[in-house]
C-alpha cells in the first residue's frame, strides 16, 4: 500500500509541474506585440532611456500603471469618472507634454511617492544620429542624456504601444506613427560659456582668447553665458552656476557685474547674479538666476559676467596666467543630474628681457676665450616713459641665487607696503656678475638707463629703448612667442656703438641684448653722413697738423742756412 501511495504522490507532483509550466506568466505579453521604433534627432553618443509608466497585461487585457506615476497623475484628472488609460488616450498633445514635463520635474528624490520606474530600456545614438529601440506594449516616457561634447537639452517624448482587439498601434507625443515607426526628438543647444580677456595692446580695446599683461597689472575679463529658452516655462535650467579657475591671477573683490553687451553697462540683468560671488584658492563661483537671463523671444538668453583680476607674481614661472570657465547646471527634465559644459580658457602672457654687460675691450683668447670681456658692477633703472621721469617699481626674486635670480614688476600691494621695492637694478647675476634678468613684462615700449657704471668706464650719454613684441595667430590673438621685430636701441647717437647685439633667444623665449661700456669717450655715430663728416674733419685736422709740421721744419732749415751765411 505504501508503495502505491508513493507512486500516486509522484504522479501528482509531476502533473503539478507540467501544469505550472503550461501556465503563462500573468504580465508577460506575446513578443509579437513588441515594436522596433527609430528615433531621430539624437546626437551620436547621447543616450535615450525609456521609462515604462504602464504595462499591458495580455491575460486580463488591461494596463497596469507604475505606482509612482499613478500617484502623480491622480492630481491631473478626475479618476472617479475615467481611468488613467482613458485620460491619457483623450488628452491633447499639449496636455500630455505638460503632464510629462511636470512628472519628470517631480521625480526628484525629495518628492515622496513620485519616482521613475526601475530598469529603463536604454540605447545610444549611432553615427547616423539615430536610436533604435524595441518596446513591448505599454506607455513610456523617453528622456535623453547628452555628452559634454554634444551639450544638448532634449524635450521629453511619450510613446504608447497600444494593443486593442489584437492589433498594435504606436503613438509618439500623442500622434500615431506611420508604418515606418519613426519619431523625432526636439532639442536646444545647451548652456555654453566663453571667457575672454581685454587686449589693451591694440589701438582699441578688443576681447581675445589671449592678451599680454605684466606682473601686477589688473586685467579685464568676461564670461559670456548663453542658455536655451524653452517654449514652456515649466522646462528650465533649475540650477545654473558659473565657475572660473584662476591660475596666476588674483581676483579683485567686488569687481563682478552682469551686462547685456561686452562693452557696455546695463541694469537690465544686474539682478541675475545671486548673492556675492566667492573666490577661494582661485576658484571663482557665481550663482545665476535662470529666469532673469532666459529670453523666450530670441530662443536663448545671453549675459556677460565682467570681472577684474591682477597678474600674480608667480605667473612669471611659466610666463603665463589663465582663467578657465565652465558652467554647472541641472536641466529640469533630469532632476539631481548635474551637468558640466566644456571648458573655455583665456590666457595672459608676459615676457622676459636679459641684458649682458660687457667691456669694449676684447678678451685675450689665450686666457678667457674670444669676444668682449664680461663687466661687473653696472646698475640700471627701467622707465615707462621716454623722458625717463617715471621709474618702474621692481622686486628682486631669489636674490641669493646665481642662475635664477631676476627682477619683476612690483604688485600694487607691494608698492603700497613699500617693502622690498627697488628702482635701480644691479646687473650682478650669473657667474660673471654681469647679467640683468627682468621677467613678467608686457609687450610694449620700455626705457632703460644705466644709473651705475663700473669703475674706470664711461657711462652712456643717454638711455635705451626696449621694444617687446609678440607673435599673433590667425584670429589676431597674442601668442606666447616673442617676435623677432623687437629692438633694443640707443636714444643718443654717441651710444649706438655700445649695443652689440639685440635678438630673441628662441630656446628660452626671451629678448637679449649685449651692452658695452667704454674705457674711453665714445664718439657719436650718426650713419653715413656723420661718418663722412667726422672723417673729413679728422683728415683736415691731420692735414693741418702736417702742414704746420712741414712749415716749422722748413723754417728751421731756412734759419740754419741764414746762420751759415752769416758765419
Amino acid at each position: 500500500m505504501k508503495k502505491i501511495m508513493k507512486k500516486c504522490l509522484g504522479l501528482l507532483l509531476a502533473l503539478a509541474m507540467l501544469l505550472a509550466m503550461a501556465v503563462p506568466a500573468a504580465a508577460a505579453p506575446a513578443t509579437t506585440y513588441n515594436k522596433e521604433i527609430t528615433f531621430t534627432g539624437v546626437a551620436k553618443g547621447d543616450t535615450v532611456k525609456a521609462y515604462q509608466l504602464m504595462k499591458y497585461d495580455e491575460n486580463y487585457n488591461e494596463y497596469i500603471f507604475h505606482e509612482g506615476f499613478k500617484f502623480f497623475a491622480a492630481n491631473f484628472y478626475d479618476h472617479d469618472k475615467q481611468s488613467l488609460e482613458e485620460h491619457l488616450a483623450e488628452s491633447t498633445k499639449e496636455h500630455l507634454t505638460a503632464l510629462m514635463i511636470n512628472y519628470a520635474i517631480m521625480t526628484d528624490s525629495t518628492h515622496g511617492g513620485v519616482s521613475f520606474p526601475p530598469n529603463p530600456v536604454e540605447a545610444t545614438a549611432d553615427a547616423n544620429n539615430e536610436v533604435k529601440m524595441t518596446l513591448e506594449p505599454g506607455y513610456y516616457l523617453l528622456l535623453v542624456s547628452t555628452t559634454e561634447q554634444n551639450n544638448r537639452t532634449y524635450m521629453p517624448v511619450t510613446v504608447f504601444v497600444q494593443v486593442k482587439n489584437g492589433n498594435v498601434r504606436v503613438y509618439a507625443a500623442g500622434s500615431e506613427l506611420a508604418d515606418g515607426l519613426t519619431a523625432v526628438f526636439k532639442y536646444e543647444d545647451g548652456p555654453a560659456v566663453n571667457v575672454r580677456v581685454s587686449d589693451d595692446s591694440k589701438a582699441t580695446t578688443q576681447w581675445k582668447e589671449t592678451a599680454g599683461g605684466r606682473v601686477g597689472e589688473t586685467m579685464d575679463f568676461y564670461m559670456e553665458v548663453s542658455i536655451p529658452a524653452y517654449e514652456s516655462e515649466d522646462v528650465a535650467i533649475s540650477s545654473l552656476i558659473a565657475k572660473c579657475q584662476l591660475a596666476g591671477l588674483n581676483y579683485v573683490e567686488g569687481s563682478m557685474k552682469a551686462t547685456t553687451l561686452p562693452n557696455a553697462d546695463s541694469d537690465a540683468v544686474k539682478d541675475a547674479i545671486i548673492g556675492t560671488p566667492a573666490c577661494t584658492d582661485g576658484n571663482l563661483t557665481v550663482e545665476l538666476d535662470y529666469s532673469k537671463i532666459r529670453n523666450a523671444a530670441t530662443g536663448r538668453g545671453l549675459i556677460y559676467l565682467h570681472f577684474k583680476a591682477a597678474v600674480a607674481p608667480d605667473a612669471v614661472a611659466e610666463s603665463e596666467a589663465s582663467a578657465t570657465a565652465k558652467l554647472e547646471y541641472i536641466f529640469s527634465m533630469e532632476a539631481g543630474n548635474t551637468k558640466t559644459t566644456a571648458d573655455s580658457t583665456a590666457a595672459v602672457y608676459n615676457y622676459n628681457f636679459t641684458l649682458f654687460k660687457k667691456s669694449n675691450e676684447l678678451n685675450n683668447p689665450n686666457d678667457a676665450g674670444s669676444g668682449h670681456r664680461p663687466l661687473a658692477g653696472a646698475g640700471f633703472t627701467l622707465y615707462a616713459d621716454e623722458e625717463m621721469n617715471t621709474p618702474v617699481s621692481m622686486v628682486k626674486v631669489d636674490a641669493t641665487a646665481t642662475t635664477d635670480a631676476h627682477y619683476r614688476p612690483a604688485t600694487a600691494a607691494e608698492i603700497t607696503a613699500g617693502t622690498g621695492i627697488v628702482t635701480e637694478m644691479d646687473a650682478n647675476m650669473g657667474n660673471d656678475k654681469n647679467t640683468l634678468s627682468i621677467r613678467g613684462l608686457d609687450v610694449g615700449s620700455y626705457y632703460v638707463k644705466e644709473t651705475k657704471t663700473p669703475s674706470g668706464y664711461y657711462a652712456p650719454k643717454g638711455g635705451f629703448k626696449l621694444d617687446l613684441t609678440a607673435e599673433r595667430d590667425a584670429s589676431d590673438s597674442l601668442v606666447k612667442t616673442l617676435s623677432k621685430g623687437g629692438v633694443f636701441g640707443a636714444l643718443k647717437d654717441a651710444d649706438r656703438a655700445l649695443v652689440q647685439r639685440d635678438e630673441v633667444n628662441q630656446t628660452l623665449n626671451r629678448f637679449e641684448a649685449d651692452l658695452l661700456n667704454s674705457s674711453t669717450p665714445v664718439l657719436p655715430t650718426t650713419g653715413g653722413v656723420g661718418t663722412v663728416m667726422f672723417t673729413v674733419i679728422g683728415l683736415l685736422c691731420m692735414g693741418a697738423a702736417l702742414w704746420f709740421f712741414l712749415f716749422a721744419r722748413r723754417r728751421r732749415e731756412d734759419e740754419q742756412e741764414q746762420n751759415k751765411t752769416t758765419l
